[in-house]
């Protein structure tokens, strides 16, 4: 590795462990949605090459899992379940489809998928769970499981039961 950072609290940082085990981390930042975009020196072209640059490694990722891989979506409604849905359509466009992938969305409201048809539904829209469940499991004869709850409860449980096997 180029140089080295220097995390302050490594041993409960995801960005600390994918540094040391060269795990790519990606960020997908959308422009004009933090308070920082607000700043007299915020620099929207960099941001966006960043974030740009991040979904095509992304991307180069899921490509990577044609023969099966796991997914979690854990409290994003909307801009995780995109950018996967793209990077998925991509990997599939170029000849690489996401094969037998497991999914997993955690969030905290209840799944209705008989509203994903009605447009006047509320659950019409929601993406992590169209998406993640079942869109893209389903297109790639993988299978998607939607987990309610509190994800400070549900996602440190699902660490727990990895643990114990």
């Amino acid at each position: 590795k180029k140089g080295s950072i220097e995390f302050t609290y490594p041993e409960i940082s995801v960005q600390a462990v994918c540094y040391e085990d060269n795990i790519p981390l990606t960020i997908h930042a959308g422009i004009g949605t933090d308070v920082l975009d607000q700043h007299l020196y915020f620099d929207g072209e960099a941001k966006g090459g960043c974030s740009g640059r991040d979904f095509l490694i992304y991307t180069e990722e899921v490509a990577r899992l044609t023969e099966g891989g796991v997914i979690l979506n854990v409290g994003s409604a909307v801009t995780g379940p995109e950018v996967f849905l793209k990077a998925a359509s991509m990997a599939g466009n170029t000849g690489h489809t996401p094969g037998r992938i497991v999914t997993a969305d955690f969030d905290l409201r209840p799944y209705n998928p008989e509203k994903f048809t009605d447009e006047n539904a509320v659950g019409y829209y929601y993406r992590d769970q169209k998406s993640i469940v079942t869109r893209v499991p389903q297109a790639y004869g993988g299978q998607g499981t939607y987990i309610e709850g509190n994800q400070k409860q549900t996602f440190p449980l699902l660490y727990k039961k990895l643990l114990e096997l």
